[in-house]
């Protein structure tokens, strides 16, 4: 058989371009000194595409540096670098968030911090869509992107530690221990970046911005590179809207990834509740033999709204799953910290035999396989044992985190039992992954027609209400 090829521009990806480095960052904690270091660094231009930010948002929560906040870090940095411009471009959000949100944001942060940092709401958006992207692009050169927004109800170390003080949002309250990955790249790849931020800048403000133009080195002094030069995909969700063909190669991707999965599956992942993706899987578990698959989400999503009306639909993704599973290859957990504490994993990670992977925004729901804006890295290492060694060390540290031992523990026991048998004889634990649950309640089916209408995989219409209601 030829190379097999999960990455086709134009059909299962948006572009390729090269990665001069490639890091891989877990947990927030890490993630926010990272984007404080950079930005520190940054010369001429930040862009920033969000689902959610924060104005008070306490980035680093250690030592001297404690309550570092957000605005308050930009306006310094603005300060020192006369030439620098931060734009800040975030989801011009529903009503039903208002609650969670930081009121009169735009006014905290684009009037009241520095004239060279700039705020903009992005409605620009098919009914019920959102910009889901999180996305940092520094001087063109450096460029994050996974699944942490610079919001509230983010920050974690990869302890998870119930009783951790610093897990306080902006508001004062506390918040369950939160789990997450994001990527950082450098290179030709932040370029492409920064120009698919502008554009979307344009769209949403009218106004056209340039190019950085001076050149520097804005990667942080605290990350490793996993890899260096390489060519990586660049995996985008756009909907059909205001004269724009849909672009929905985020499930093409996994679409392919799951057909060449051989050996095993690792996914983290917030929501499983696309119907697409759930038949993807189910048909990589029909096959014989089929890959070792294991799926980790949280047990419990954000909120009682959250939790009814996305559990059905999960409750229906996951018995597809079961029933492929004839010859015992899945597990679908959640991670444990002791008896009562159940972490919000907020993850969008898929590893498939430590060759291909995606980190990005994209959670396996259907609104992110056609109606909202989703972006992520698409990595190819069939012919780089570099990078397969090093989606192999991510996937056993994160398996590590949730089984509380180390990744070498964890790899001799995986080596001798493989994935599956390795998670089976390490947890038990007060830390521990333990199976989901997936009997659905009577609240979760009688949601069931408003989830559909609240997770649809394309802008609705009017005869979808009909159809679910009629």
């Amino acid at each position: 058989m030829g190379r097999q090829r999960v990455i086709v521009p134009g059909e299962t990806v948006w572009r390729t371009a090269n990665a001069e480095r490639l890091g891989f960052i877990i947990d927030a904690r890490d993630y926010f000194a990272a984007f404080v270091d950079a930005v520190q660094r940054a010369r001429e231009s930040v862009m920033i595409l969000a689902w959610d930010v924060d104005s008070r948002l306490s980035l680093i929560r250690d030592g001297d540096d404690d309550g570092f906040e957000f605005a308050a870090m930009l306006a310094e940095v603005l300060e020192r670098r006369p030439e620098l411009h931060i734009h800040i471009l975030c989801w011009d959000f529903s009503t039903i968030y208002a609650m969670e949100r930081e009121l009169l944001s735009q006014f905290r942060m684009d009037w009241m911090v520095h004239d060279r940092l700039h705020f903009s709401y992005d409605g620009n958006y098919p009914p019920m869509g959102s910009l889901h992207e999180k996305l940092v692009v520094i001087d063109d050169r450096v460029a994050f992107i996974g699944g942490i927004d610079l919001g509230p109800r983010r920050w974690d170390t990869p302890d998870h530690a119930p009783d951790d003080e610093r897990r306080v949002s902006p508001a004062g309250t506390t918040y369950r221990p939160f789990h997450d990955v994001q990527a950082i790249v450098q290179g030709e790849v932040a370029r492409v970046l920064g120009d698919f931020a502008r554009r979307r800048w344009r769209r949403a403000t009218g106004d056209r911005l340039d190019a950085p133009r001076k050149d520097g080195d804005p990667w942080p002094t605290e990350v490793e590179a996993a890899v260096e030069d390489l060519e990586v995909a660049l995996v985008r969700t756009r909907p059909e809207h205001d004269g724009r063909a849909a672009m929905s190669h985020t499930l093409r991707f996994h679409e392919r990834l799951f057909e060449l999965a051989d050996e095993r599956i690792y996914v983290e992942n917030q929501f499983l509740t696309s119907q697409a993706i759930a038949d993807a899987l189910a048909g990589a578990l029909e096959r014989d033999p089929p890959p070792e698959t294991l799926l980790v989400t949280a047990r419990e999503n954000s909120g009682w709204l959250e939790t009814a009306v996305m559990g059905g639909l999960r409750t229906t993704f996951c018995r597809r799953l079961h029933e492929a599973d004839q010859h015992g290859r899945l597990r679908i957990c959640s991670p444990r910290i002791d008896r009562e504490v159940w972490p919000n994993v907020h993850t969008k990670l898929t590893i498939v035999d430590d060759r291909w992977a995606y980190l990005g925004s994209a959670n396996f729901a259907n609104r992110s396989m056609g109606l909202d804006t989703e972006c992520g890295l698409g990595l190819d290492g069939a012919d780089r044992e570099d990078l397969r060694a090093a989606l192999r060390g991510l996937r056993h540290q994160l398996l590590a985190e949730h089984l509380d031992i180390e990744p070498d523990a964890y790899r001799e026991k995986e080596d001798e039992l493989g994935m599956l048998g390795a998670v089976e004889a390490l947890r038990g634990g007060v830390r521990t992954l333990e199976n989901l649950e997936i009997e659905g309640d009577g609240l979760s089916a009688m949601l069931e027609p408003v989830a559909r209408l609240a997770d649809p995989d394309r802008p609705p219409r009017l005869t979808d209400l009909f159809n679910e209601f009629l």
